[in-house]
Formats: C-alpha cells, structure tokens, sequence
C-alpha cells in the first residue's frame, strides 16, 4: 500500500495514467519481471529509500535499456522506472509505504527531484 507522506489517504492510481498504460501495453512480460525482481531488492533490503538508489549494474544493463526503448528516451525511461515502483508499491500488501518528493541540490548543480519512500507500517501475517 502507498500513500503521501503525512495523508491518510492512499493512492490508487499512478501519476500519469495514461502515459503508464501506454507504456505498460509495449513492455513485454519478461521485461516487467525483470524491473520487478530488481525493485523488490531495493524495497525488500531497505526500510526507507529513495529514487537516486535505482541505479546500479543490475538497473543500467538490465532494465533501464528495456523501458528506454518503450518510452523512446533516458528521462522518460527514468520516469516509467518510477511509475512501475508507485504502482507496485499500491498493490504490495506487506507494508505501507509513504512517499514524499523532495529537490535536492547536488554540488551547486541544478536541483533534482526525488521520491523518498518510506515504510509506515508492516501488515500482520
């Protein structure tokens, strides 16, 4: 389950709705598992993480290639990743995770925007 950082609410639909459902259609199923075993080692090992942590081998030659070529470019490829974690998050049944965004200034640089996630609440066996 997800939902914003200090609401009582929870989501039930990603950000750009239409733009995931298009997106989804062109993701093969093999794909999409793949994207889904590697996101379940950042959310399985971590009680609070944030977006900059979808990096790595495993998302740079495995799944970042496979979204890049159904979105047609890096940032929307990028974009998707996040949109596959939100949906994944609603429909995960365990624990209850919040999210918030935040711009963070790296060195001087342009400000960058993440989600942070963080688990709320572990859902009883």
């Amino acid at each position: 389950m997800l939902q914003k950082k200090n609401s009582k609410d929870y989501e039930m639909k990603v950000f750009h709705e239409p733009d995931f459902e298009g997106w989804m259609e062109k993701l093969s199923a093999g794909d999409y598992r793949t994207v889904i075993i590697d996101l379940d080692k950042v959310i399985d090992g971590n009680t609070t993480f944030d977006t900059n942590q979808l990096h790595g081998h495993d998302f740079t030659s495995k799944v970042m290639p496979a979204l890049e070529a159904v979105t047609g470019s890096a940032s929307s490829a990028r974009e998707f990743l996040e949109m596959i974690l939100m949906d994944h998050l609603i429909h995960r049944g365990d624990k209850t995770w919040s999210y918030e965004r935040v711009s963070r200034n790296r060195n001087g640089q342009h400000e960058n925007q993440e989600i942070i996630f963080e688990v709320e609440a572990v859902t009883p066996a």
